[in-house]
């Protein structure tokens, strides 16, 4: 109960002569590992600390290195090494002498679909709401947001500005001239924030990606069970050595409006069906996970991997949401799992870029009550981003939303 009720972002160890509790967060924004080295439990949010004390590099989890390989990240609470254990998103784990046991306080899956009352005024109160919240934290510290030409930057810009707060640098980056960048500017413009653009040339991004300062980064961010997320790095790294934002600044991105708000969904409707039959049912969401988030090699999608992958899937879908019930809830399945391993692991440990510079962050958009409230929106809301669009357009915070386009366009490398 006492974890419930802890608003925010964190990861925790309390510990005593007698027992040890150690919880992360409902995103696991700081994740927490532990190993069993000779009886002894040692716990710890540096995962490589643990690899040192144990000769863990000769015994590799197969099944988990194959799901990283596919996807980025693995699947549940595995690492790259069966030794090493992490904990889930909403987990805590109690140890007493040479056991322990891990409960799960919460999961981001709901099977009340039952309507409620005027879904987009709640929607626009919890929004202002959090963000308040989040302000009055902060107080007048600068704040620096990666602003694109999408929905969540141009949310947490839009209300900051719908809130006064005046003290926030807007960055955007890439190529000269890129849509995302002059949708941004004009962003920016509307909003009277000051916008930077950080051109990325291409011998410049090869000369960092190869440097000293990357590889720390590498180390910095290893949890063993995702790749580092490197997007956005050296525009933080030019940012800090430009002296461009102030020492005590706060880095907000949008991360992640597009899945909560049902972006996401699309993969899984494409795939529908119009079947009450499970084992089918099962199969589409199964299918739809798999072509969204395990094709990064076309090379390892064997039959033999893809029936692994599949397998370790569904069973932590079960783990998370029991078994298949009706229909209309078979969103919260492909939701599920996309949170507890992609984006839980993966799309979240991109904050480790701020901190590796020594900055702040901020995730309104995972904030606690915003997660409360999305888990329990029926799915007819969430396909096409309808509720969270509305929402956006009507309040049309900071002027900047009928206007200026957004960007809707599939994105791919050159």
């Amino acid at each position: 109960q006492l974890i419930k009720k802890i608003d925010g972002h964190f990861a925790i160890v309390i510990t005593r002569k007698d027992v040890t509790i150690v919880s992360v967060d409902k995103i696991r924004s700081t994740p927490l590992f532990f190993t069993l080295i000779d009886d002894t439990f040692y716990i710890d949010s540096d995962p490589k600390r643990l690899i040192s004390k144990n000769k863990f590099l000769n015994n590799i989890n197969e099944i988990a290195a194959l799901e990283i390989s596919m996807s980025g990240y693995t699947i549940g609470n595995k690492t790259i090494f069966n030794n090493l254990n992490s904990l889930r998103a909403g987990e805590f784990a109690v140890f007493s002498e040479n056991s322990y046991e891990v409960h799960q306080y919460f999961k981001y899956y709901s099977d009340d679909n039952n309507e409620k009352p005027d879904h987009l005024n709640t929607l626009s109160v919890i929004t202002i709401k959090i963000f308040k919240k989040m302000l009055s934290d902060i107080g007048n510290r600068q704040i620096v947001i990666p602003l694109s030409a999408g929905n969540d930057s141009r949310l947490v810009a839009s209300i900051l500005k719908e809130l006064g707060h005046e003290n926030v640098i807007c960055y955007s980056y890439g190529l000269s001239g890129n849509f995302e960048a002059k949708t941004a500017k004009l962003i920016a413009e509307k909003l009277k924030y000051k916008w930077i653009f950080i051109p990325l040339a291409h011998q410049e991004e090869k000369k960092f990606y190869k440097s000293k300062e990357f590889e720390d980064y590498l180390k910095f961010s290893e949890t063993y069970c995702s790749v580092p997320y490197i997007q956005s790095l050296s525009t933080v790294k030019y940012l800090k050595e430009s002296n461009i934002i102030e020492d005590d600044a706060v880095f907000i991105n949008g991360n992640s409006g597009d899945f909560i708000s049902g972006l996401h969904l699309n993969y899984l409707f494409k795939n529908n069906i119009d079947s009450q039959n499970e084992v089918i049912r099962k199969e589409v969401i199964l299918n739809s996970i798999f072509e969204k988030h395990f094709s990064l090699w076309g090379e390892l999608s064997s039959k033999v991997n893809t029936n692994l992958i599949k397998k370790s899937l569904w069973s932590e879908i079960e783990f998370q949401c029991g078994s298949l019930n009706d229909k209309k809830n078979d969103y919260s399945f492909y939701e599920c799992s996309e949170f507890i391993d992609r984006q839980s692991k993966y799309v979240i440990s991109g904050q480790r870029a701020y901190e590796f510079y020594g900055y702040e962050w901020r995730l309104p958009l995972w904030d606690p009550i915003f997660m409360d409230y999305w888990e329990g929106v029926p799915y007819e809301y969430k396909v096409g981003q309808k509720l969270y669009k509305k929402m956006l357009y009507e309040n049309n915070w900071g002027c900047v939303w009928k206007d200026i386009e957004v960007n809707d366009y599939e994105i791919s490398s050159l």
